[in-house]
């Protein structure tokens, strides 16, 4: 049983706890936002089970735990940056590379050209 520090109410699980510590701030039991991607379900868990020893964690431990999620977030949204600047880069490659093999099919074209002369009969 998890029991409400604020009214003696008690729950059979830490989730229905959770919801119910909402009362005690003066707010209406808000969804948890609509999660996006597969990634940001480890969170939502994480921030439900927050929410759910919110009676039973020192302002500290919510501090780390605020932080620590922070720093996730970050991380990812610096993985995604770097995923992303090497894809550029490799377009950059790629785009002069077929610069390149244009250009010399160019090359390989005008020398036909030359050696076959105007009217395609070779000289």
């Amino acid at each position: 049983m998890f029991k409400c520090k604020e009214c003696g109410k008690e729950f059979g699980d830490w989730h229905a706890l959770g919801g119910h510590m909402r009362t005690h701030w003066g707010r209406k039991k808000e969804k948890v936002a609509e999660v996006p991607e597969k990634g940001e379900q480890r969170q939502r868990e994480v921030i439900g089970r927050a929410l759910g020893k919110l009676s039973e964690i020192s302002p500290q431990e919510a501090w780390q735990i605020v932080v620590s999620w922070i720093i996730d977030v970050y991380k990812r949204e610096q993985q995604r940056d770097e995923i992303i600047q090497a894809y550029r880069f490799r377009a950059q490659e790629n785009e002069t590379r077929i610069d390149t093999i244009q250009s010399e099919l160019k090359k390989l074209q005008q020398m036909v050209v030359d050696r076959n002369g105007p009217n395609g009969t070779e000289i």
